[in-house]
């Protein structure tokens, strides 16, 4: 069971989580988080224990992230999120198992 909270961190990091892995096949960097333009929390039902991220990157590398729960509603909107990059590269061979998963 889930606990309300007024923020939903879990639902913010879940969009860091699956941007940082479309980040890391489709780009071969790893990053932290730098920016975020917006955040929209539309609902509080209490259905966001069962949600999923649809994340697409915007022009200039930038991502934007619906978080979407199990009856269909978009919970909470992240708009314009941005990585710093971390120092150290990523292995290429850590990345061909992502990149596999990754393709249609």
């Amino acid at each position: 069971m889930c606990s309300p909270t007024l923020a939903a961190p879990r639902l913010i990091e879940l969009c860091f989580q699956t941007a940082g892995i479309m980040e890391m096949a489709g780009s071969a960097r790893m990053g932290l988080p730098y920016q975020i333009d917006a955040v929209d929390f539309l609902r509080s039902s209490g259905r966001e224990c069962t949600a999923h991220a649809a994340v697409t990157q915007a022009e200039g590398g930038a991502f934007d992230a619906d978080v979407v729960d199990e009856a269909g509603d978009v919970v909470m909107r992240m708009r314009g999120y941005r990585t710093m990059e971390m120092p150290d590269p990523v292995a290429p061979e850590l990345l061909d198992p992502l990149r596999k998963a990754m393709q249609p």
